[in-house]
C-alpha cells in the first residue's frame, strides 16, 4: 500500500512536536481560542488533578468540541491526571513498553501525553478512562496545547472502541445521508483512503505502513491511530507533520478522509 523510509519509532518522540508548538505558539493560540470559552462541567469524573496541566473547564471545552451525536456513543467515564511517563527502550509498534524512569526511555522526549484505559468491558457495562500525563520540562502553555491534542485523540478512541470491540453483536453507525457502516467498516474504508497519502501527523507515521489485509488486527490498530490523529487535525485546524504547509491545512489534500471524519462524528448508533 505504501512505503516508509524513516525511523519507524520516530513518531514516538514528542520533541519535534513540542519544538514546533513553541515556535508557532501564537498561531496555535489563534487556532485554540475556544479554550477561553470554558464555563461548565459535564458528567465525567476528573481525578489526579495535581498532575493535570489542563483545568477541568478546559477539559470540558475540549470535549465539547465533539458534536452531541458523538457524546451519545462515548464510553468515557473518567479523566485521570498521571505523572510523566515515557515510551521505554525496546518499544516496537506491536509491543509498547512504558517507564516512569527517564534513564530507561526511548529518548528523553519520548513522552506519552495520553492513553485510553479499559476499566471494564462487558456486553452491558463498558467503562473507559483517559489518562493524561504531565508533560515535563516545557512551558506550561505548550504542555496545554499538547494535551488538548492528546485529549481529542483519546476521546476519539472512546468512540471507536465500541464500534470495533462489540463482541458478536453488530454495531451499525448511521451517518448523515442515511449512509450506514457496520462494526469496523468505516475504519477500514478510512484506512484504504488514508494509505494513499502521507501520514497525517508525526505520531501517525509510527503506524505506517498499514497491512494489506483489512481484517488484520494490526490494520485495525494502525488505522485507528491515524484516524484519531486525523480527527485531532480536523478539530484543531493544524497538526505537526513533515510538510510545513500542510501543518496548517492538514486535510487539504484528502477530502474523502474529511468525509469519513464528519460521517463518524455526526453518526448515530442504530443498534
Amino acid at each position: 500500500m505504501n512505503t516508509q523510509t524513516t525511523d519507524p519509532l520516530a513518531g514516538f518522540d514528542l520533541g519535534p512536536v513540542l519544538n514546533w508548538l513553541t515556535t508557532n505558539r501564537d498561531r496555535v493560540a489563534e487556532k485554540l481560542n475556544w479554550l477561553a470559552r470554558a464555563d461548565g462541567m459535564m458528567g465525567i469524573e476528573i481525578t489526579g488533578q495535581k498532575h493535570l496541566q489542563l483545568s477541568p473547564e478546559e477539559i470540558v471545552e475540549t470535549i465539547d468540541m465533539f458534536p452531541h451525536e458523538s457524546h451519545l456513543r462515548s464510553e468515557l467515564k473518567r479523566i485521570n491526571g498521571m505523572p510523566p511517563t515515557w515510551f521505554a527502550r525496546g518499544t516496537t509498534v506491536e509491543n509498547i513498553l512504558v517507564t516512569d524512569d527517564t534513564s530507561e526511555a526511548l529518548t528523553p522526549t519520548a513522552i506519552i501525553p495520553g492513553y485510553t484505559a479499559v476499566d471494564k468491558w462487558t456486553d452491558v457495562h463498558k467503562v473507559l478512562t483517559i489518562n493524561l500525563y504531565t508533560i515535563p520540562g516545557v512551558d506550561p502553555l505548550i504542555a496545554k496545547y499538547m494535551l488538548v491534542h492528546a485529549l481529542i485523540h483519546e476521546y476519539t478512541h472512546t468512540l471507536l472502541m465500541p464500534m470495533l470491540y462489540n463482541g458478536n453483536e453488530p454495531y451499525i453507525l448511521e451517518a448523515p445521508g442515511k449512509v450506514q457502516y457496520q462494526n469496523a467498516a468505516l475504519l477500514q474504508l478510512f484506512g484504504l483512503e488514508a494509505a494513499k497519502h502521507p501520514p497525517i501527523s508525526h505520531y501517525a507515521a509510527a503506524y505506517r505502513p498499514f497491512p494489506d489485509d483489512l481484517a488484520d488486527v494490526q490494520f485495525i490498530r494502525r488505522a485507528s491511530e491515524e484516524f484519531c490523529e486525523s480527527v485531532a487535525a480536523y478539530m484543531m485546524g493544524y497538526i505537526y507533520c513533515d510538510d510545513p504547509e500542510r501543518c496548517w491545512n492538514p486535510l487539504v489534500d484528502r477530502p474523502l478522509v474529511k468525509l469519513f471524519i464528519e460521517n463518524f462524528l455526526h453518526g448515530k448508533r442504530m443498534t
